[in-house]
């Protein structure tokens, strides 16, 4: 689906998209059976809690939602998805209070055949509609910004 709400199949480069935009092109994808959510850090997150001290501390509840990220986490309302958006929103980064150690992370959404790349940080998007075999193969969409 585009940003325009027409459906096709990829955005094949990254798409500037703001929080509402998102939000009505996750509207507009949703399906009744739900959606399955992952998160995933630049960073495997070991010694996190260390290094963020080391590092100036870092808000506790920020600490907490990077504890809590998904690996495939089902929803079955648009409300549950809408309350991972803005957690994503609140803490577009996690990092410590001096700001010397981020740790970076995409959203990820799959509906139906279709899978969403979010990095809240930059707001871009992608997108890919997967077919049985894809699903399979290349269940996650590689990022670009990440290289």
């Amino acid at each position: 689906m585009s940003r325009d709400g027409t459906r096709s199949s990829v955005t094949t480069s990254p798409v500037q998209i703001t929080g509402e935009e998102l939000i009505t092109f996750l509207r507009d994808a949703w399906l009744p059976k739900g959606a399955t959510i992952s998160i995933f850090s630049w960073e495997d997150g070991d010694y996190f809690d260390s290094l963020v001290l080391e590092n100036g501390g870092c808000d506790e509840a920020a600490i907490s939602f990077f504890k809590s990220f998904p690996l495939g986490m089902r929803l079955q309302s648009f409300d549950d998805l809408l309350g991972w958006i803005g957690k994503c929103d609140q803490y577009p980064v996690i990092e410590s209070k001096n700001g010397n150690y981020r740790v970076q992370y995409d959203l990820h959404i799959w509906i139906g055949s279709l899978q969403i790349a979010y990095n809240p940080e930059k707001h871009w998007m992608l997108t890919r509609r997967h077919g049985v075999i894809g699903k399979l193969l290349k269940p996650v969409i590689p990022v670009p910004w990440m290289a």
